[in-house]
């Protein structure tokens, strides 16, 4: 149809049709060719090896700068491949500001800033053409509207995308990456589409995750599951399925590889009454990485450098302490002791790259911890690891670790009334969940399972 990046469109009977990519899949794309391929783009290189050298190290710890990486990440198979979650995770903001934090701390090689780059740049472009709330913390993951700045981003994207250079070894093989003409197609169209909505249509603003096949997915995922172990339905069956969810109005799927849609019936059948109604409230669902100097100590004792990354780790989970514990009590004196408004320790680098926002002031937000309350937190975890694998021995192993805390010295000053006993009781619940968690992880068996198996064993 005459379809370019740069010209999106194409024109029947006086109509204009713009064209998009589906970006779940395009995102997905990106991440199977990294697997593969060596990106390039400036003075930077992005290689996937640089994600698993992070992945074998942050694994050994304790606490892990990105919690939610596994061997299904970092090794999919062809069916986890297909799931866009194990993608979106990967290619996130968090990750980047993991390996960011790595490198700084000189665990990583400085050539990982570059993989750590392009993880940044496509989470946030993913951001943008995946808005489903009007304001959100990250500034790209919000509705696009006319104060926002995702025009501009995704101009600079264009740009970013058009400059990538994808090698195997010594080859380029840059015109055979069809996801990259996908994204250029995808991001024009959405400026466009953008544009004519705004202008000839006076629309306030555009959630973007409304522009993509998730939920056209989730409606076929929705109704293939209505045939037990039949997945390929007639006509015939297709249309019983279809009538039964539109009047049972279940048009959700809870097995499919997307997220679901958000969407929202305009009218529900009810038993009770035809014409009662119900509505329902849309769920909401990075500084770009950079080099900065981190003082005089030798990072390259691995001894050093890994206490110091345990350490990024436990400041970055302490600010989510204060967090909770400040929605108890919070007062001009705590927040004083507590909290601090710059980065004067090492072991903040990680809430440093975490921040959305850019400057060291501001930390996005976060709650970054003072160097005496950072020391109280890490003293409990040097408790909880010491006395974890004794008390689970007997009963009451949450109470009997808060007993051993409890007497552990407070080094910082605050009023009484901040609730410190509920600090306590949240870091060992928190440590309890993670460290069970990470356990079943490792014992869980990695074998896929029949899918059609699993449906005639449950019947």
């Amino acid at each position: 149809m005459g379809v370019t990046p740069d010209k999106p469109w194409f024109t029947h009977g006086n109509k204009t049709y713009f064209l998009m990519f589906d970006p779940p899949h395009l995102l997905k794309c990106i991440r199977n060719n990294l697997l593969k391929y060596t990106f390039k783009f400036g003075e930077y290189v992005a290689v996937w090896k640089d994600i698993e050298d992070f992945y074998s190290k942050d694994i050994s710890l304790p606490i892990r700068a990105a919690p939610k990486l596994t061997e299904k990440h970092i090794r999919p198979t062809n069916f986890q491949k297909m799931r866009v979650k194990y993608a979106t995770q990967v290619l996130s903001h968090t990750v980047a500001a993991a390996i960011c934090t790595y490198v700084s701390l000189g665990s990583l090689p400085s050539s990982a800033m570059g993989t750590a780059e392009l993880l940044s740049r496509f989470d946030s472009i993913f951001d943008c053409l995946n808005s489903s709330a009007l304001h959100t913390t990250k500034k790209h993951r919000c509705a696009i509207n006319e104060k926002t700045s995702h025009i501009d981003y995704l101009k600079d994207s264009i740009k970013f995308i058009r400059n990538l250079n994808v090698f195997d070894e010594n080859k380029n093989v840059t015109s055979r990456i069809k996801c990259l003409h996908g994204w250029l197609v995808t991001l024009n169209a959405i400026i466009l589409i953008w544009g004519k909505l705004k202008t000839e249509y006076q629309f306030k603003f555009l959630l973007t995750r409304r522009l993509n096949t998730d939920p056209l997915e989730n409606f076929f995922g929705t109704i293939r599951q209505q045939g037990g172990n039949s997945d390929s339905p007639t006509p015939v069956l297709f249309t019983q399925a279809f009538r039964k969810l539109f009047f049972s109005s279940i048009l959700t799927s809870s097995a499919g590889n997307c997220a679901g849609d958000l969407d929202v019936m305009l009218a529900e059948y009810s038993k009770a009454s035809k014409k009662k109604k119900k509505t329902a409230a849309l769920v909401s669902p990075t500084p770009q990485p950079q080099t900065m100097a981190t003082g005089p100590t030798d990072y390259r004792e691995p001894e050093v450098t890994t206490n110091i990354i345990k350490d990024n780790a436990i400041a970055y989970v302490s600010g989510y302490l204060l967090k909770k514990s400040f929605k108890i009590h919070k007062c001009a004196t705590c927040q004083e002791s507590l909290v601090s408004n710059k980065l004067d320790d090492s072991r903040k680098l990680l809430c440093y790259y975490k921040a959305y926002d850019e400057g060291e002031s501001s930390f996005g937000g976060l709650h970054v911890p003072t160097s005496s309350y950072l020391d109280y937190v890490i003293k409990l975890e040097d408790v909880f690891t010491e006395t974890f694998s004794i008390q689970t021995k007997a009963s009451g192993v949450g109470a009997n670790i808060l007993k051993i805390i409890m007497s552990v010295p407070v080094p910082f000053k605050c009023c009484s009334q901040f609730p410190l006993e509920y600090l306590q009781k949240l870091f060992i619940r928190m440590r309890i969940y993670y460290t069970l968690k990470f356990a079943n992880r490792d014992l869980s068996s990695s074998k896929p399972r029949n899918r059609k198996y699993i449906k005639v064993a449950h019947l």
